[in-house]
């Protein structure tokens, strides 16, 4: 009914062809009909259908009445069945870390790796309870419709809230079990109030970060202006574009998508025809050419513009390099002020998400680890041997990685087999004949953690000792060894009785072997020992060999195939017939490494340092942690890695015999573009995609020319200010009058240095440094031409923008 209601929409247009809609519409699709209908109509015939789609959409929701009702809330039934077995599954960490076989850092992580993908399968099985069973439930027509809400908040309410952030980002291990449908406990509450307090926070303290950088982004950019159609030959060369590709490969943007609304730098051949330069790139040629050269293409850029290269007058771009006006879907016009729509652009986003938190309540929430899982239960066959060797993945897991591709089969008991294929590189956790339970995960990358809003943050971790005792060491293998402490407190002395029960369960005994029996050893003391395939049995009496001072590791072997468990590791005090005494024993997995302790046999006390590691801790990385790596690369900190790229490129290029020019201008630019791609990515990181025309406004003003000693001779020149940071096209210009090669190299500033360097005094002043700035102004009797956008506004004057800037054209050329 509804798409009879939106097609009539377009019917009722009669200054429209009409044409039928059969598509689910939600808000990417009705973003993408309403750019359609902008390309192909114009902006005045499209604005018509809009007014009658808004005309729709509230007459429709008056008329539906969406509300949610208690009886709309209903969990799905796998929900009681999953959720106490992930709490079992993650308990059993527990014991793998008091033995020693995992640190507490990998204790953590497979807690936060086991119920992290615990929620996201409960949203899956959520989804498809809601396509199965309930589809015109109220929450979800809201949260599906792509309007308002999202699974995230659909999951808290009728499935588990999962895992929380504290206020500095860090995962808290304990989950939230319950729905806000059931109600939460008072731990839970009290958990839950970490991350509405990071929401809050987030909100009050954060938003201003945001919007400071906003702030700096908006005075180096508000005087970049489109100012001519073409900037000549200094722009010919232009930037390669390509897929733009996380670390793993995987591609984040497509190159259709990056070309479209740029300019061909060079031509291209397709088939019979070329493409000359200078042609703009449409959504039909965008799509062709990403075809025809998937390894990318040459494209206008504003780095690469002889405007913003160094025109002594008046900042801005061309027509050309800049491409599209984003918003018509058409070339820019001239006067247009893209600078500023760059800066709200790039700041707008961090504005607006630090208030994600705050929606969420502080639930953690990203993409699962890429895995692999059972679909049902069977038995693991490997069809023949694999290459590859043992490695500790994920959490302390131990896998088995591959050296090839290999093909594992599970053979269901009805006789149904199912194949799998594993590539290169992937870590198996099942083997050979093992018995598979359906959803068990079969396997993973081999990357730590691939998770789109969680992090790592490398930290030093100080190992101490949780009781007293004598400290030894036992090694596992060449990587890592056991740090053991004999507890000699006489609490913590454990007592066993000497006499052992032997139940056998099972219809047939005797001495031959048998498959398929399972043998249980059941007594208060001990644990039970099932499922073994085959066992025999040779005698009646069972014996135990044990000496005092002897080291019992959680288990006594005596006979064949016969295994005896013990509640914890421990020496042998003493030995009788009535009772046997174990001293407890505390072990801690550490790697060898100089910072361990290597004293052994030492008594030591509780908080006695044994050592010192460096793990990789995970913590959310939502926009809040990503706002300072943004203005680190913006402000090019000293720390960045690209600083000493820069200066490496720049001398190589001497050394080959390439001219100071040439090898300025090319490491300035590789330059720019990394700090380019690095700022993109980790936009794209919180799903955000911002095009690549804004960021590279911006890094084309923070690259410049510093002058050395030897160059500093340009400054006796009649020029009001030392000419320290010039650009390159300064450099050559200034050169040519004085017959002379300046010696100089290039550098990186930030976006706060760039501004407050600007020509004229005005502008930098009414940024920040006032008094600095001004004093220095008057000093040297500096003027401003009143080129920028804030001096007109201070000064009362029209903005010389838009349609004012045509009718100043000549005051611009005199300029």
């Amino acid at each position: 009914m509804t798409k009879i209601f939106l097609n009539s929409t377009y019917q009722n247009n009669n200054s429209l062809e009409f044409w039928y809609i059969n598509k689910h519409l939600d808000k990417n699709n009705l973003k993408s009909i309403i750019c359609w209908l902008v390309s192909q109509y114009g902006g005045q015939r499209a604005g018509a259908v809009l007014e009658n789609l808004k005309r729709l959409g509230f007459e429709q929701a008056i008329q539906a009445g969406v509300s949610i009702g208690a009886g709309d809330i209903t969990p799905p039934p796998i929900r009681d069945i999953f959720v106490p077995a992930t709490g079992q599954r993650v308990l059993g960490t527990s014991r793998h870390y008091h033995l020693g076989q995992l640190t507490g850092e990998e204790k953590a992580q497979q807690a936060i790796d086991g119920w992290f993908s615990a929620t996201e399968l409960l949203s899956s099985a959520i989804i498809s309870h809601f396509n199965n069973f309930d589809k015109i439930s109220p929450i979800h027509i809201m949260a599906f419709s792509g309007a308002r809400g999202n699974i995230t908040q659909v999951r808290q309410l009728i499935g588990i809230r999962g895992l929380m952030l504290d206020p500095i980002g860090k995962i808290i291990t304990s989950p939230i079990r319950a729905s806000f449908r059931e109600g939460l406990t008072v731990t839970e509450y009290l958990i839950s109030a970490y991350g509405a307090r990071k929401g809050l926070v987030d909100t009050a303290l954060r938003t201003a970060n945001a919007g400071y950088l906003t702030r700096r982004l908006i005075d180096v950019l508000q005087d970049v202006v489109i100012l001519q159609i073409d900037c000549g030959p200094l722009g010919t060369e232009g930037c390669f574009i390509t897929d733009f590709k996380d670390e793993t490969g995987n591609i984040l943007v497509s190159l259709k998508k990056r070309l479209l609304g740029r300019v061909t730098a060079e031509p291209l051949k397709i088939g019979k025809t070329t493409i000359i330069r200078n042609t703009e790139i449409n959504q039909t040629l965008a799509k062709i050419i990403a075809k025809l050269y998937p390894n990318g293409v040459y494209v206008r850029s504003p780095i690469t513009c002889g405007i913003s290269l160094g025109q002594l007058s008046r900042n801005g771009v061309c027509q050309l390099c800049y491409g599209w006006d984003l918003s018509l879907g058409d070339l820019v016009e001239l006067g247009e002020a893209v600078g500023i729509i760059a800066a709200q652009s790039i700041g707008e986003p961090g504005t607006q998400l630090t208030m994600r938190t705050f929606h969420t309540g502080g639930v953690v929430s990203g993409q699962a680890l890429d895995r692999l899982r059972a679909s049902g239960a069977g038995r693991a066959i490997f069809p023949q041997s694999i290459p590859g060797r043992l490695v500790r993945a994920n959490g302390g897991i131990i896998g088995f990685i591959l050296y090839e591709k290999c093909t594992l089969i599970i053979s269901c008991p009805n006789g149904v087999r199912t194949n799998y294929e594993f590539p290169r590189g992937v870590v198996l956790l099942i083997r050979h004949g093992q018995w598979i339970h359906p959803m068990q995960e079969l396997a993973q990358t081999i990357d730590e953690i691939q998770l789109n809003r969680i992090g790592w943050q490398k930290r030093p971790y100080r190992i101490s000792s949780q009781f007293s005792g004598l400290l030894y060491s036992r090694n596992q293998n060449n990587k890592t060894k056991n740090l053991w402490i004999l507890s000699y407190s006489r609490f913590n002395q454990k007592t066993y009785k000497t006499t052992f029960g032997l139940n056998y369960k099972g219809d047939w005994f005797g001495n031959q072997s048998k498959t398929g029996l399972s043998l249980e050893f059941q007594h208060k003391n001990f644990g039970l020992i099932s499922g073994l395939d085959t066992f025999q049995i040779n005698q009646k009496h069972i014996k135990l060999r044990l000496e005092p001072g002897k080291i019992v590791e959680n288990s006594i072997r005596s006979g064949k195939n016969l295994k005896k468990r013990f509640n914890n590791d421990g020496r042998i005090r003493s030995w009788s017939r009535q009772k046997i005494t174990i001293q407890k024993i505390g072990s801690l997995l550490t790697p060898q490494s100089k910072k361990v302790s290597t004293y052994y046999g030492i008594r030591i006390e509780p908080g006695f340092y044994l050592g010192e590691l460096t793990f990789y801790t995970p913590v959310a990385g939502d926009i809040v942690q990503a706002l300072p790596k943004i203005e680190a690369f913006f402000e090019a900190r000293s720390y960045q890695s690209f600083h000493r790229g820069l200066t490496q490129g720049f001398y190589t290029l001497i050394k080959l015999g390439f001219s100071q020019y040439f090898s300025a201008m090319s490491a300035l630019r590789s330059t720019q573009q990394y700090i380019r791609n690095a700022v993109q990515l980790l936009y794209l990181e919180q799903g955000i995609y911002i095009n690549d025309r804004h960021i590279e406004l911006v890094v084309s003003q923070i690259g410049l020319i510093m002058l050395t000693d030897e160059g500093k001779k340009l400054s006796e020149l009649d020029y009001n200010q030392p000419l320290t940071l010039i650009t390159v096209c300064e450099a050559l210009f200034i050169s040519s009058i004085i017959k002379t090669n300046p010696i100089y190299e290039p550098v990186i500033i930030g976006i706060t240095k760039a501004a407050l360097i600007k020509n004229g005094f005005l502008g930098p002043a009414s940024f920040q440094e006032t008094v600095k700035v001004l004093t220095k102004a008057a000093i040297e009797g500096q003027e401003d031409r009143i080129t920028g956008l804030k001096e007109s506004i201070i000064l009362g004057q029209p903005v010389s923008i838009g349609t004012i800037w045509c009718n100043e054209s000549n005051y611009l050329t005199l300029s």
